[in-house]
């Protein structure tokens, strides 16, 4: 029963980091247009060295990938588009 739960966690894992990539895919084509939109790619770390948050930021969309989920916001207004934990 163990081995079953955690399979089903790293499906969920996975199904949601396919679904953040899918989402960045669908934002860069809606901002480039078929050309290639600048983006960019930004880590925080701590004192360790650790990544701790890692952000592609796209014009005025940033996608966040935070040890507790995956965020995609508009920079300006701040409203989130799509989030899970």
């Amino acid at each position: 029963m163990q081995n079953f739960v955690e399979v089903v966690e790293a499906v969920g894992v996975v199904a949601g980091f396919v679904r953040c990539l899918t989402l960045a895919y669908e934002v860069v084509a809606a901002i480039g247009h078929g050309d290639k939109a600048a983006f960019a790619l930004r880590e925080e770390k701590n004192r360790q060295g650790q990544t701790t948050e890692r952000q592609v930021i796209f014009h005025d969309y940033s996608i966040s990938d935070a040890n507790i989920g995956w965020r995609i916001e508009m920079k300006k207004s701040g409203v989130v588009l799509e989030e899970w934990f």
